[in-house]
């Protein structure tokens, strides 16, 4: 399940990313660096959003909230690692 919702989440960040640039390139846009970090930025934390979301993507737990706090990396490391 995990995998299809990272698949999902690829397919529409990078529709979202395209749309982005065609409407920049569309408005006459030339400078298009405030582009680049808002998205990072945004991929970023919906990354980081994935460890809240732990009933989705890992194991579910006996709350929905997880009670430890873990950096998406090491989240994904830890549930790979199983």
């Amino acid at each position: 399940m995990g995998f299809f919702t990272l698949i999902f989440w690829v397919v529409a960040i990078s529709f979202g990313i395209a749309r982005l640039y065609q409407f920049a390139k569309h408005s006459g846009i030339i400078r298009k660096q405030y582009l680049i970090v808002s998205i990072t930025i945004f991929v970023v934390v919906t990354l980081q959003m994935s460890t809240s979301l732990r009933p989705l993507i890992g194991r579910a737990e006996e709350t929905f909230l997880p009670t430890e706090k873990r950096f998406f990396l090491e989240h994904w490391a830890t549930v790979l690692g199983n």
